[in-house]
């Protein structure tokens, strides 16, 4: 029995299809099914981990990234890892794969997530609906706190303690590195660009996220936000990343290019007057960030390469 990794295989059969589950019109697995094959993967592991017949889980939650179609007959491996318990939770990271690659995998918008459930709780509030990503992925987090939960400045500023609390603790670890990320960082710091992290997150948030995930040496700079909320805007952060590269931000934004997924980075570019490329694969949505002037776009990491050119 293992209690550290579990992996659970299926071969993709009729009624796990998109047109059969109703999830789509196409005759490949289904979003839910990898979803189910995930959460059995993760509740084996966590059953192994208890080690007795009279303990058992209940409850779970889950944020993936589907991005790759499987067609019937193939075979679809979930693998669960614990990364993390803490004597009440289990925090699992969680792949799926057919024989092509990687099709789904958690993010760190689980670790987001799980921070605003957590902190939304504490306070006793109505929660409001999260599934939506783009409505609290990329704004500022007193803006959240603010707009997407209705409370006034004294509760989200008590929110947002709450929060960056157990992010701290907790969410910080749940974050992912998209596949062929650091491939075009080794490229571009080969090239001798300058490159920074521009988040509205707490500095010292990011900078821990780039030790955990093991990138941090390819960043000249880490440009976020300040415990007490300030400089926590994109046309704030932008010019800080500049300057804190050594550059002058008057004589040097046009050479400066903000990569984002959402529309406030969008926004950020565009008030501050630099070249804005969007990326396809986060969490933002393409038609928000095109309304804010963006007219570039990288489907895929190495995409950014040929961009950036």
């Amino acid at each position: 029995m293992d209690n550290k990794k579990v992996t659970k295989t299926i071969r993709v059969e009729e009624e796990q299809l998109a047109c059969a589950m109703g999830s789509g019109s196409l005759f490949v697995l289904a979003t839910p099914a990898v979803v189910a094959l995930m959460e059995c993967a993760a509740a084996e592991l966590a059953q192994n981990i208890l080690d007795s017949d009279e303990l058992t889980t209940v409850g779970t939650q889950i944020s993936i990234e589907h991005t790759s179609p499987t067609p019937l007959g193939a075979e679809v491996t979930a693998e669960a890892v614990l990364r993390e318990s803490d004597g009440r939770f289990f925090y699992f990271d969680v792949t799926a794969y057919d024989n092509k690659g990687e099709i789904a995998n958690t993010q760190s918008a689980q670790g987001i997530r799980a921070s605003l459930e957590h902190a939304i709780s504490q306070l006793g509030i109505q929660p409001p609906n999260l599934d939506d990503y783009t409505l609290y992925i990329g704004p500022p987090l007193i803006d959240t706190f603010l707009n997407l939960c209705g409370l006034g400045e004294e509760e989200a500023e008590r929110g947002a303690e709450l929060y960056r609390e157990f992010y701290n603790a907790h969410g910080k670890y749940m974050n992912k590195i998209y596949d062929g990320i650091p491939e075009v960082l080794a490229r571009l710091r080969s090239e001798g660009a300058k490159l920074a992290v521009c988040t509205s997150k707490y500095e010292r948030f990011a900078e821990e996220i780039l030790e955990i995930l093991g990138i941090q040496d390819s960043f000249d700079a880490v440009c976020g936000s300040n415990l007490d909320g300030s400089r926590k805007d994109k046309k704030d952060l932008i010019p800080y990343a500049v300057e804190k590269l050594g550059g002058s931000f008057e004589a040097d934004r046009n050479a400066a290019v903000m990569l984002g997924d959402t529309w406030f980075d969008a926004q950020g570019a565009r008030l501050c007057g630099v070249d804005f490329i969007g990326v396809e694969y986060g969490y933002g949505a393409i038609e928000a960030m095109r309304e804010q002037g963006a007219k570039s776009f990288a489907k895929t990491p190495p995409e950014l390469l040929s961009l950036l050119k």
